[in-house]
């Protein structure tokens, strides 16, 4: 061809486009919408003119997902793959798609295509490969779909099972195969948690670009237990940038149903993205289920992909400066759910403040409401200080208290909002799961309904080198968090362009320091620290506070004491609580930290207030914080708390134990009791308060040592911590009757505790506590009597010896005896004697008029209300 030619080029192409799509012979353009779709094929391509031709090639393919997905599971309605625990494997690719979703709409089986090959993804290795059922047609369906009419397959090693089933489908099979044996193949069948080499990752993309079909399985979720960033670091994630399926640390269900219509195709991130896009912009808008489904999609993909996915995350960054920030406070609530677009912004714009590196961190308009703005004109400060970098940390026992988190070693120093801050670290500190958290108030709010604050506002930061920059959209308190366990001793670290925060140290400090000074610094958040408790609340809190030590004085000893009650000394951290403009449950909820609403503040931080009233809200939480998981029984989550909170109140701030709060009055309490044992005393029903009246009738006989002294025997005394509602039941009525030295099984079995034999003989070599308060109130109990013994036998009498071991509930005893055994009904018996009222200890009988040289049978009875109670037939010979 020539461009001085005379004439116009005319155009050809051959073989026939795909139908939907024409050449211009004219132009060579090429229009039209595909209708069907097409493989892989190269076209020739001629341009003719009077100055010659031109002949070049175009390869194209025509992909119908839809089509696609119907190939896959035609024939399948449902699968259950029974207990496999499948991970996510979101589709990211531009062809990718859903297959099998569960009951929450999450990708549990993926497939897409990969340059002019494909891949199926499943979230479990058992998935891949089933022979029966509609599970064996899917696996069937999909190698048949990855595989595109070739009939070569490699199987890696732990599939070799399904060679016998293949080559009966005509198959021609290679076992134990690796990506070095794909040459000649032209499909592939392995794991996505394997351990390949990075040649062997490459292998495989290129194996899917060329035109190999690729079917993989496998959960990320367990190798994230003791592993991190599974987007970059897991096996099967090497190649997701190429074969479009990332397999997620999330799980989901292993039950699909299958639909005849194909999934919306809001299911796939390019739809969703462009449709979302869209909405936002020059419409259409999608409507409500549309929405939701869009959005979903995406939410997904922003919630497991890294920055780096840059095909992603250039336009949902786009996305989101379309909208500008999002600005919730308490003044200015946001409630999720209203509009399905607005929240995946919200989750977007969260993401990114999460993620950006510090330099490229901005200020969120709503960090000026919370947690508050520094005042413009202060200095950024420079410091170099010394963190306590060991931190035991708690059993994990101690379920409700956070036992394995990080533990926080406050700096004093603030970062602002936005702001650049520099941290630098010794080598030794490098890569010992230590981090820089920037801000204190960690409750994730995504479970509630309406927001008074954005759902997450601070900023964990891993210590992964000497330098660092960090920061926070929002500021925080910046924190040197160390891993339980942790033993790195002093950890000196410098900090440069921060803010001076008001910090009280208890009895270090001084008062003038603080009333001068300190509680002036400009940071909007403060903290009141001490050898036991720190508190973190707002700063305007506590500028006009003048004696902070007697606060911390009180928290110091309600702390200690609760320690001290539990019996775990020395206890092994500083419990912190978190005051909050809005937390993620409750009005207060227990863990590391313990958080509180600010509304609490005001009172916690004045003294006389706490060392008038206490706060039993607190001294509640601080409770759930030393509960020990094996010892709190069935029923009683919210009950062995308020153990602690009795005592504080009673012994700290000196009410009466009826006093401390509104429920124990006497009242209130004889009230609980009657109901709970009218109603049967079944032990399903025991919980909250009447459960505490169990343990306060034992705390005001015997005091607190004995609950202190059987909660001990769990943590060091078990080898293994007992189970299950019957073990836990009976273990705390053996240990509880062990240190109050007396049987306290019979009450707990009025309680209603499934008090198994092998608890009754634990307990049977201590008194019976025959004096507690059910009795002649709300229970009758049956008499225990035992040990039957004969003396002084003659030939015509004898003395007939027993141990009323438990008196019960106004008996009457009685002694039978005969030639035989009358068994548990008096007229059946030769004799019977009532012998009086049932006290404790040994009773003793006589019997005269027997005949010698004869067997003799008998019982002791004690009969009462609740009917009567036998012992078993014991005998004797007369002389």
């Amino acid at each position: 061809m020539s461009q001085y030619a005379s004439t116009q080029p005319t155009w050809e192409v051959a073989p026939a486009l795909p139908p939907g799509l024409a050449m211009s012979g004219d132009t060579g353009a090429i229009n039209g919408t595909p209708i069907q779709r097409s493989g892989w094929a190269t076209y020739q391509i001629w341009a003719n003119n009077s100055g010659g031709s031109l002949l070049t090639n175009l390869t194209i393919a025509v992909h119908d997902l839809d089509a696609d997905y119907l190939d896959i599971t035609a024939g399948v309605s449902a699968v259950d793959y029974g207990g496999s625990w499948p991970s996510l494997i979101i589709p990211i690719g531009n062809w990718s798609f859903p297959v099998g979703l569960d009951w929450d709409d999450r990708p549990i089986i993926s497939a897409g295509h990969v340059g002019m090959g494909k891949v199926v993804g499943y979230g479990h290795e058992t998935m891949v490969w089933r022979a029966s059922g509609d599970e064996g047609t899917l696996s069937s369906n999909a190698l048949k779909w990855a595989c595109n009419g070739g009939l070569k397959v490699a199987l890696a090693s732990s599939f070799n099972g399904w060679e016998s089933t293949l080559e009966a489908e005509g198959y021609i099979v290679s076992t134990s195969a690796t990506p070095d044996d794909l040459v000649g193949m032209d499909c592939f069948v392995g794991e996505f948690w394997n351990s390949w080499s990075d040649s062997q990752d490459r292998k495989v993309e290129q194996f899917m670009l060329a035109g190999g079909g690729v079917v993989l399985g496998g959960h990320a979720w367990y190798w994230s237990y003791s592993n991190s960033d599974a987007p970059h670091n897991y096996p099967g994630n090497q190649i997701s940038k190429v074969s479009g399926l990332l397999v997620s640390t999330s799980s989901g269900s292993a039950s699909m149903s299958f639909p005849v219509t194909p999934h919306s195709h809001y299911y796939r991130l390019r739809a969703s993205l462009g449709a979302v896009s869209d909405h936002m912009t020059t419409g259409p808008l999608l409507n409500q289920a549309d929405s939701a489904i869009a959005a979903g999609t995406i939410s997904r993909a922003v919630s497991n992909l890294p920055f780096d996915f840059l095909n992603f995350w250039t336009q949902v960054r786009a996305m989101s400066n379309q909208t500008g920030w999002i600005q919730i406070s308490a003044s200015n609530t946001y409630t999720l759910g209203d509009d399905t677009i607005d929240d995946l912004v919200l989750n977007i714009q969260e993401k990114i403040m999460l993620g950006l590196p510090a330099d490229e961190l901005v200020t969120h308009p709503s960090s000026t409401d919370f947690p508050g703005e520094v005042p413009p004109g202060f200095p950024r400060v420079n410091r170099t200080l010394t963190v306590n970098g060991s931190f035991a940390g708690l059993p994990s026992q101690f379920g409700y208290a956070g036992a394995g988190a990080h533990g926080r070693m406050s700096t004093g120093l603030y970062a602002a909002p936005g702001e650049v801050v520099n941290v630098t670290f010794t080598t030794d500190v490098i890569g010992q799961d230590v981090y820089v958290l920037v801000g204190a108030h960690s409750d994730s709010l995504w479970g509630k309904t309406t927001l008074s604050r954005h759902p997450k506002v601070v900023r964990w930061w891993p210590v992964d080198n000497t330098t660092m920059e960090v920061g926070n959209s929002f500021g925080g308190v910046i924190y040197i968090a160390f891993a339980k366990g942790s033993s790195l001793g002093d950890v000196e670290v410098s900090i440069e362009h921060a803010v001076e925060m008001p910090r009280y140290i208890h009895g270090v400090t001084s008062i003038a320091d603080w009333q001068s000074t300190i509680r002036d610094y400009p940071a909007p958040i403060a903290e009141l620290e001490s050898d036991n408790f720190i508190l973190t609340i707002p700063s305007k809190d506590i500028r006009a506070l003048d004696d902070p030590d007697y606060a911390m004085d009180f928290w110091d000893e309600a702390l200690q004491m609760e320690h001290n009650l539990s019996g775990y000394t020395p206890w092994p951290r500083v419990e912190r609580a978190v005051f909050d403009v809005q937390i993620s449950a409750g009005w207060m909820h227990s863990g590391y930290p313990f958080m509180a609403h600010h509304a609490s503040v005001a009172g916690v931080v004045n003294g006389t207030k706490m060392y008038q009233d206490g706060d039993w809200g607190m001294f509640h939480e601080l409770g759930h914080n030393h509960q020990w998981m094996s010892s709190t029984l069935p029923g009683t989550t919210e009950t062995t708390c308020n153990i602690y909170s009795v005592k504080l109140m009673t012994d700290l701030v000196g009410k009466n134990p009826r006093e401390g709060h509104g429920s124990l009055n006497n009242a209130s309490a004889k009230s609980r009791v009657e109901t709970y044992f009218n109603n049967g005393a079944n032990i399903s029903s025991w919980s909250v308060w009447t459960a505490l009246e169990t343990y306060l009738q034992i705390q005001e006989t015997f005091g607190w040592e004995p609950i202190t002294a059987a909660y001990q025997e769990y943590y060091y005394n078990y080898s293994s911590q007992p189970s299950g509602d019957s073990n836990e039941f009976n273990q705390w009525a053996v240990q509880i009757s062990l240190n109050t030295g007396h049987n306290l099984v019979p009450f707990l079995e009025a309680w209603g505790f499934p008090i198994t034999q092998a608890t009754h003989d634990a307990a049977a070599h201590l008194p019976v506590w025959t004096t507690d308060p059910l009795r002649g109130w709300v229970h009758d109990y049956d008499p225990i009597l035992r040990d039957l013994l004969d003396n002084n036998i003659t030939s015509s009498s004898a003395d007939l010896e027993f141990d009323v071991y438990d008196n019960g509930t106004d008996v009457n005893l009685t002694v039978c005896w005969g030639l035989f055994d009358g068994g548990t009904n008096k007229a059946t018996w030769g004799n019977c004697q009532t012998i009086g009222i049932s006290t404790v200890g040994w009773k003793s009988h006589s019997v005269s008029g027997l005949v010698s040289g004869q067997t003799y049978h008998w019982r002791a009875m004690g009969e009462n209300d609740n009917g009567q109670t036998w012992t078993q037939a014991a005998i004797f010979t007369t002389t």
